[in-house]
Order: C-alpha cells, then structure tokens, then sequence
C-alpha cells in the first residue's frame, strides 16, 4: 500500500502529464482460488480507496463468467474511473454492473483470452458501455498493430453474428481513437481533432483501413516523431497559399504571433472523428496543440507548411494496455 501511495505521489502527472499512474488488483473469477476470495476483496477495497482518493484510475484484467457482477456485490468498485482488460463470456449481470456503473471495458480481439471466451462487445456498446480496442502487444504472438487487432475485432465479432455489417470501419476507428481516450479518462485531451486538443495526429495516403493506404507521418504535440522519407516534398513542390480570412478562434484557443513555432497542414482530409470530415481542410498547431481548423482559413504568416494534398488526417491511434518495461526489467540482461 505505501510503495503504490508513494508510486503515485511521484509519478502521476510527470513529463508535463505524459505520466499517468493507475491502481490495480487481481481478478477472483469461478477459476480462482475460493478461499482466497476475502483476501482478493479486502485487497480490491483498499486499492480502490486509495485510487479514488488519489484521483487516478483503476483497473482489472481477466474478468469472464460471472466475475463483474461478484466483484461489484463484495467491493462497489466499479465507475467511470476504472477499466476493466478482456471481458468475455460475460452473464447478464456482468454487462448490467458495466453498462450502471459507468465502467469502461479494453476488448483484445487477439489475445489468448479471445479464444477462451468472447468478449460481447457489440451487445456492451449496443447496451451503452464505452469499449476501446487494444492490442495486449507484449506477447510474442500479437504485436502493437492497431489496423490488425481493429481488422481482427471486425472479422471476430462478424463471424459471431454471420452478418458483415457488424462492427463498421468508422466505428473500430472510433474505438482506436476517442472511445480508448475516454477509456483512460483523457477524451479532453487526445482521441479526436478538435481545437484546443494535444496535436497528436497521422497522415495516410487513404483510408487507414485499405491494404493500400500507408502512413506518411506520426505527431506527437505538434511535433513529428515519425516521417516516411521526404513524405512533404516541402523543398520540391510547397504548398500553394491564398490570401484569405484570418484563423477563426474556437474554444478559447487562437493562434498567437507570439506563441512560438507554427505548422500548417493543409490541402488534406481532416477526419476529426467527432466532428465529421474536412475536406481540403487546414489545421494550425502551435506549442504542440491544434489552435485552428476548418476550410478556407488562413495560415498565419511563418508557419512552416505541411502539403497533405490528397491524404488523409487522423487523430493519432491509442494503443492501450501496454506492459513495456515492466516484464523487461529483472528478465532480459540489458535491463
């Protein structure tokens, strides 16, 4: 208890916020020890009361048969700040405790647990349940590929139902994107393109989901982390600019001359994800946030500028439930 307490006070909301701590216990499911159960509950309580009291989220992995409900009945646990990994072969109950407390669930269409069981995430988001898909990476046998596990949710949830409908492209974006944001509780901050949002984005060449469509480039604040080689073709062919309005003001955020280095990506699809789709829309960022957009807007005077011509805008994906460095250290030498 005090070596989590003194984790949190020093780690949550370092790096500028990048750093999020959250509370966990294990999961008593029909497969697990009964006679521990009173331990297993009494430790859930205590990590719960302290994650609510700290303010930071809460979590659990491995719930199946049963499990959610049971958990709810002894310890209250579940709400909006807490997130529940796996899910499947869920009871009535279990979905009922979810869909009341308000709790969020991480679907891993390519782990192991998706075998064992299904995860009923159509029946949970039908029900009103915030669901994200992840990608449960550190294992040998999935990878961090987001378009594969958003590709495998499809194909599983389909063949469930035999009907190829289920589970729309837009919609297995939208749970890469804002709905893994508001799983973590940082849907104010990432999962869409809206102004005053951390300029967190990718550039494709089409639609994220087309075998022939590729990334260009990945941002992280405003800055690229990630270029496909000379993928602006800024020193061959610049963008073409015309003299119009100025950048309107939205939400509180504008673009100020003395607000340091500004991009402008422009010419391309912006798919905000919230807000519908932009076509040769304009995205101005300045001190890593997206401080205007839309079409027709003006780039201010300086601005270093990104040709997106013919591609496509997308929030950056969420990529949720990752372990890295965890397992390394104390197993691999190098660590």
């Amino acid at each position: 208890r005090d070596t989590c307490a003194a984790i949190v006070d020093k780690w949550h909301g370092a790096e500028d916020g990048r750093i999020r701590v959250a509370l966990l216990s294990p999961v008593q499911h029909e497969a697990a020890d009964p006679g521990a159960a009173d331990e297993v509950f009494a430790h859930t309580r205590i990590m719960r009361e302290m994650s609510r009291r700290k303010g930071v989220m809460w979590h659990q992995d491995g719930h199946r048969n049963g499990s959610i409900a049971l958990l709810q009945d002894r310890t209250g646990a579940l709400g909006p700040d807490a997130w529940l990994s796996h899910c499947v072969s869920l009871t009535d109950g279990d979905i009922e405790a979810l869909v009341a407390s308000g709790a969020r669930v991480v679907h891993n269409p390519s782990a192991v647990m998706s075998i064992r069981g299904r995860c009923p995430a159509i029946e949970l988001m039908e029900a009103g349940a915030v669901v994200a898909i992840a990608s449960d990476g550190t294992a040998p046998d999935r990878s961090y590929d987001m378009f594969r596990h958003m590709w495998q949710a499809m194909h599983y949830h389909r063949r469930h139902f035999r009907d190829e409908m289920v589970l729309p492209p837009g919609k297995a974006l939208e749970m890469v994107t804002i709905d893994a944001a508001r799983a973590i509780g940082l849907e104010r901050r990432i999962g869409s393109i809206e102004v005053g949002k951390e300029a967190d984005l990718a550039l494709h060449t089409g639609d994220p989901l087309s075998a022939y469509s590729r990334v260009e480039w990945t941002m992280v604040d405003g800055e690229l982390e990630f270029t496909r080689r000379d993928a602006f073709e800024l020193d061959t062919r610049p963008a073409p600019l015309t003299e119009i309005a100025e950048p309107r003001k939205e939400a509180g955020v504008e673009w100020n001359a003395e607000g340091g280095p500004t991009v402008a990506v422009v010419g391309g699809t912006l798919h905000t994800v919230t807000a519908g789709v932009i076509e040769n829309g304009t995205l101005v960022m300045q001190g890593g946030r997206i401080v205007a957009m839309g079409a027709g807007i003006a780039i201010p005077a300086g601005a270093r500028v990104v040709d997106a011509t013919g591609k496509h805008v997308w929030p950056g994906l969420i990529a949720l439930d990752t372990r890295l460095g965890l397992f390394e250290i104390g197993s691999v030498q190098a660590t």
